[in-house]
């Protein structure tokens, strides 16, 4: 189970290359930061940002209980992809993960709404 929030950022989004050209970092570890730092500020167990392939930027939460992963993908605009991590074992377990993950879509919704340079946020209708 997974949702993608699409946004506009004014974040600074530079890459790091290596001498030869290939890329070695994504960009936007800042605005990465600054998500996680939000989602954390209330009151949820946030886990380091680390890199994520090369293409952007991702850390584990857990929330009600249950666990998610935040993945930053920094391109024209951004993507932000919540993934809801064991969700047949969370439903076997009698927890109901859809709420959980309902209830952290909207915190996740709301913190970037609240972040300076970002705007447009809406739901990937896909």
């Amino acid at each position: 189970m997974y949702r993608t929030l699409v946004f506009d950022s004014t974040w600074g989004n530079e890459c790091v290359f290596s001498e030869q050209g290939d890329p070695m970092a994504p960009g936007a570890r800042p605005l990465a930061e600054a998500i996680a730092s939000g989602i954390s500020s209330r009151g949820v167990a946030v886990g380091p940002v680390e890199q994520h392939s090369y293409h952007g930027w991702g850390f584990q939460v857990w929330f009600q209980r249950c666990g998610f992963f935040v993945i930053l993908n920094p391109v024209k605009e951004c993507y932000l992809t919540i993934s809801l991590q064991r969700r047949l074992l969370l439903w076997l377990t009698g927890r109901r993960p859809g709420f959980a993950f309902r209830a952290f879509g909207s915190l996740v919704e709301s913190v970037l709404r609240t972040l300076d340079g970002v705007s447009g946020v809406r739901w990937d209708a896909a």
